[in-house]
């Protein structure tokens, strides 16, 4: 097969050649040989064959492009390379990213979102865990479950490195479409947890660029947390429950402020006649574990709440595992479920507005309104803070509350001072004496 196509040109005559691409078959632009003569053309034609042309290039160097995907196609690239052409690419800002085989950015986002949020294997909470940070195995398994019902069955086998932008609106359009619609609240979580994993991937060089930075979060109002007034809170209380344990729960969240897993937390060893000591909270989980924001805490009792110091303890006396829990649970390692507290609390409300010989219409009206209304045992806590805050500064609230999310009173919060325990203690029995209606739980 020849290797070149030789031909004359211009009035001189010159002989010029085209050297054929014994790959693609292709030919170079035309070379003057500066012969007239095509015997002297042809071995001047034959010398670059052989040498090289004049200009230093071998034969190979005159089809740059073509000698590069011969290279790629045949030779035995790692992807070590691959990150070096898709590199220079990207300097000649020919290419924004690629995805190379074999490499962290190939990995699919939903396999990476599962290890990212398995608590006993994710690289992300054990770089949490070296610097001192806290983050609980219940918050993980939150967004572990949040990864395999959305992300999972959307995003399939897409790598990692090919999510972007594009991608991540497409994705909000898609939580946005869901029937019956999510809460906004709802939503947020789902793409912040899916936004936090990017951006540590994007930290540690997994992805060439943060796709979630700048994108806004949904808007619009959750349902609002519910919180009965006074008037309802003494009628609840008053009201027989047909779980006596539940509703001592429910009058220690609404005179104390304590979170419902902090109630159902606390040991024989934590209740005194002038204070309640808050040390942990439960999760399932995590078991037993610092409060909230990893504080402990003192709420002070005063006046009429000192009732409530002696039914806790008389409660807890009666716990037939000898755990010290005042709220035990199904079996010795565990308190009691929050689930039969809320359980509790929302058969009691229907009560209050359908008696039980009342026909089923009137409790499923019942129910919905309350439904509507939304009150849970966490209602109580804001339920106490609504209140107290009427009567005292709110910086002296957020020491019972155990609340730090105001800057100007994270650094006024650890300074307790024994007068702002007497003076919330005071403002805790003059605003809540009045509703407690302790249940008979030592009976029997």
């Amino acid at each position: 097969m020849r290797r070149y196509s030789l031909f004359q040109r211009g009035p001189a005559r010159i002989w010029y050649a085209q050297l054929k691409n014994p790959l693609t078959g292709s030919y170079s632009s035309a070379l003057s040989t500066g012969q007239t003569d095509k015997d002297e053309a042809l071995a001047v034609v034959v010398g670059w064959l052989r040498e090289g042309l004049p200009n230093g290039k071998s034969t190979a160097e005159q089809f740059p492009l073509d000698a590069l995907l011969d290279r790629i196609r045949h030779g035995r690239l790692t992807p070590a390379d691959a990150v070096k052409i898709v590199d220079e690419l990207k300097k000649q800002r020919l290419i924004i990213s690629a995805t190379i085989a074999d490499t962290r950015g190939a990995e699919s986002f939903s396999a990476y979102l599962a290890r990212f949020w398995d608590y006993e294997v994710s690289p992300f909470v054990a770089e949490k865990k070296a610097f001192g940070q806290s983050i609980t195995k219940k918050h993980c398994a939150l967004n572990l479950g949040r990864a395999k019902k959305y992300y999972a069955p959307y995003f399939q086998d897409k790598p990692i490195a090919d999510v972007g932008l594009t991608e991540l609106k497409e994705f909000a359009r898609h939580l946005d479409a869901i029937r019956p619609a999510l809460a906004p609240v709802t939503k947020n979580h789902i793409f912040t947890m899916g936004r936090t994993a990017l951006s540590w991937a994007f930290t540690n060089k997994i992805i060439l660029s943060d796709p979630g930075e700048g994108i806004p979060n949904f808007a619009g109002e959750s349902l609002a947390r519910g919180v009965l007034t006074p008037n309802e809170t003494r009628t609840l209380f008053a009201t027989a429950w047909k779980n006596e344990r539940a509703k001592l729960a429910c009058i220690v969240c609404a005179v104390t402020g304590l979170r419902i897993m902090e109630v159902l937390s606390l040991k024989i060893s934590d209740i005194s006649e002038s204070a309640i000591k808050v040390q942990r909270s439960y999760s399932r989980q995590d078991g037993f574990k610092l409060p909230k924001t990893n504080k402990a805490r003192t709420i002070p009792i005063r006046g009429e709440l000192s009732k409530l110091s002696k039914e806790l303890l008389e409660l807890g006396a009666k716990n037939p595992y000898g755990n010290a829990l005042i709220f035990w649970g199904t079996n010795k390692t565990q308190p009691m479920a929050n689930n039969s507290v809320l359980k509790a609390l929302r058969e009691t409300l229907v009560q209050m507005k359908a008696s039980e010989d009342a026909t089923k219409e009137a409790r499923d009206l019942a129910a919905a309104y309350w439904t509507e209304r939304n009150v849970t045992p966490h209602s109580f806590r804001h339920f106490f803070a609504s209140r107290l805050n009427d009567l005292v500064d709110k910086r002296k609230v957020m020491l019972a509350t155990g609340h730090a999310t105001e800057k100007i009173f994270d650094a006024y919060a650890a300074h307790e001072l024994e007068e702002d325990h007497d003076e919330v203690g005071n403002a805790m029995s003059t605003a809540f004496g009045n509703i407690l209606d302790f249940p008979k739980v030592m009976e029997g």
